[in-house]
């Protein structure tokens, strides 16, 4: 009987764990296994599950093999806005310079310029370099959808909100 049991716990462990692994904890070995462009596609995926450790690892890791000019581009892209989400802005500067400065050529230098003079404006209080992101954005993108945004940006850089005109007169209007 004591032998029967013991067969019956070890199957029983056997059976658990050589079980499916659970499909989000991608690991580092499991990533290895994973072309640049599943490694993004898996780090969207973990970011949208709030495993954004997990997807800086494996974003890490592209930036890490001498990608392509796309695959390096999203990837930084993706590192400058997951640490952008959480609140550090110097970390998502870095990321973003590397967007603008290593893949010149991506269709997302134009928003990687964009978040450098906002992460400078909003996050960082460096009047001087937000102007300058800004105004190679407006250089380089004159008749983009986000000219007029930057064009505020500059407009009113540096001053409280509660300054504004446009915005004295809205508090106005709804009775505050």
């Amino acid at each position: 009987m004591k032998r029967v049991l013991t067969l019956i716990l070890f199957f029983s462990f056997l059976v658990i764990g050589c079980g499916d692994k659970k499909a989000d904890s991608t690991t580092s070995t499991e990533g290895q296994n994973l072309t640049p462009e599943q490694k993004i596609e898996e780090a969207t995926k973990l970011v949208g599950a709030n495993k954004s450790t997990q997807a800086i690892v494996l974003l890490t890791e592209v930036m890490g093999n001498n990608p392509s000019e796309e695959n390096g581009a999203n990837a930084a892209f993706a590192l400058g806005k997951i640490y952008r989400e959480q609140n550090k802005p110097n970390q998502a500067v870095k990321y973003y310079k590397t967007l603008v400065e290593k893949y010149p050529k991506s269709d997302k230098v134009k928003e990687g310029i964009f978040m450098l003079g906002y992460l400078h404006a909003n996050a960082l209080d460096d009047k001087d370099k937000a102007t300058h992101f800004y105004e190679e954005f407006l250089k380089n993108y004159p008749d983009d959808e986000l000219a007029a945004s930057v064009k505020f940006e500059l407009d009113y850089l540096g001053k409280n909100i509660q300054d504004i005109d446009l915005f004295k007169d809205s508090q106005k209007s709804s009775g505050k």
